[in-house]
């Protein structure tokens, strides 16, 4: 059975702990210690911290789909279109091109792209992750 079951653990998972997940790391990409934009972090912070509230809202039960490498994980049971997640990693990206020093912005965009390339290469699609483990 396994996540073929909306059961309580699949639920508080997918509903609560990846969205505080995504929070954190969002907190963390807005601490970045540099003294660009220094006066406005705060705020920054609090408005990188809706996307992750709205998948609260969204997620429900994990569920397996199929992709085009196979059975793979939906993550919350929701799929955004590739369009919004193009448009938000776009807004991640513009954060750190104004939070980091250039070079240090550049190697985490890079890594965003390498993550976003791979998995639409290897998904077909650019809101699931790649399930690993016993199906």
């Amino acid at each position: 059975m396994g996540l073929s079951v909306c059961d309580t653990p699949n639920l508080l998972v997918s509903k609560y702990v990846i969205p505080l997940v995504v929070m954190c790391q969002n907190w963390v990409q807005c601490s970045f210690p540099s003294d660009k934009l220094a006066r406005h972090r705060t705020w920054i912070k609090v408005l990188d911290l809706l996307p992750p509230l709205a998948m609260g809202i969204q997620f429900h039960c994990s569920t397996i789909v199929q992709s085009i490498s196979g059975p793979t994980l939906c993550w919350g049971g929701f799929s955004a279109p590739d369009w919004q997640i193009v448009i938000h990693s776009g807004l991640v990206a513009a954060l750190f091109a104004l939070l980091m020093p250039p070079v240090i912005a550049l190697l985490h965009i890079s890594c965003l792209a390498a993550v976003m390339g791979f998995l639409f290469v290897s998904e077909g699609t650019l809101a699931m992750g790649r399930f690993v483990g016993a199906y």
